[in-house]
């Protein structure tokens, strides 16, 4: 989670650059990234895209993607069937919800 707080903290400060794109394919890279986690084959992952393109900075979007779906595996209920559902709606607003299953804070 470090490195995903140090990565946002440098996107922070970059120029950002706006394209457009499947919303599978930033879900798919930051899935890619969290797989190594020791939780992620005991949970349930469900994705939904409500527009398959969207414009956003992707990189930047990996990035918070992929903090939310480590801190979802991290702080799961470890008795418990693990469960995290994204949603990511599309229009004049990008919308990305995470949900899971864990304890809240």
């Amino acid at each position: 989670m470090l490195e995903s707080l140090q990565e946002l903290s440098d996107a922070a400060f970059r120029k950002l650059s706006f394209t457009t794109f499947p919303s599978i394919e930033v879900y798919e890279s930051a899935l890619s990234e969290v797989k190594a986690h020791r939780c992620f084959e005991k949970v349930h992952l469900e994705f939904q895209s409500q527009n398959s393109t969207i414009c956003t900075d992707r990189g930047l979007l990996h990035i918070i993607l992929a903090s939310l779906l480590s801190n979802a595996l991290s702080y799961r209920k470890e008795t418990d069937d693990g469960q995290i559902s994204v949603h990511i709606t599309a229009g004049d607003v990008l919308r990305v919800l995470v949900g899971d299953n864990g304890d809240a804070i």
